[in-house]
């Protein structure tokens, strides 16, 4: 995973400004995790190709989640 998206991940969602968010925001950001989980477009492919420990299982999935 290089460095633009990290940058461009924490623009979308940066969990050391959770608590400035409002609760709509935060709804619809775990929403988008959870989308984003679910589709296993997270971690991204990429980072998964060079990074086997990083693919997610189903139970894995599923537990972040819930």
């Amino acid at each position: 995973m290089n460095k633009k998206h990290v940058i461009r991940d924490t623009y979308k969602l940066n969990y050391s400004e959770w608590g400035s968010y409002s609760e709509g925001k935060r709804k619809d950001k775990k929403e988008e995790r959870i989308v984003s989980i679910e589709k296993e477009w997270m971690p991204i492919g990429r980072y998964k190709l060079t990074h086997l420990e990083a693919r997610l299982t189903v139970e894995q999935r599923e537990l972040i989640v819930n």
